[in-house]
């Protein structure tokens, strides 16, 4: 199965939540408290998103290097934790034997600006 992460220029907005999401109704939970308000209502375009959880897992990963991650550390026991909490199959051995295989990066124009296409397996 083929990923990719691509870079596109700071002036390209991206849709509002609300265009990506017409109903909270089967919204996760934890999505909907990103992209929410207290009161409940849909952030829009431009509002400012805070990512607590994902600072301390950039945190921890910083501190504690890449073995958090994918083996028997915090992230990976609650990546396990929480796929099988939602009939999820992974493994703590999966995350060990998992190897991130990545390609030379693809160059494209957008709008005038270089970016780079990064593939990864």
């Amino acid at each position: 199965m083929w990923y990719y992460l691509i870079s596109l220029p700071p002036s390209l907005s991206l849709p509002s939540a609300s265009a990506l999401v017409s109903s909270w109704d089967n919204v996760d939970e934890n999505l909907r408290k990103v992209y929410s308000w207290k009161n409940g209502s849909m952030k829009q375009e431009g509002d400012p998103v805070k990512r607590p959880l994902l600072a301390v897992t950039l945190e921890t990963v910083a501190t504690e290097g890449v073995d958090a991650f994918y083996k028997d550390g915090k992230i990976a026991q609650s990546i396990v934790a929480t796929a099988n909490a939602s009939d999820g199959i992974i493994t703590l051995e999966d995350l060990e034997t998992y190897e991130v295989k990545m390609e030379e990066p693809l160059k494209t124009q957008f709008h005038g600006t270089e970016n780079k296409l990064i593939l990864f397996h």
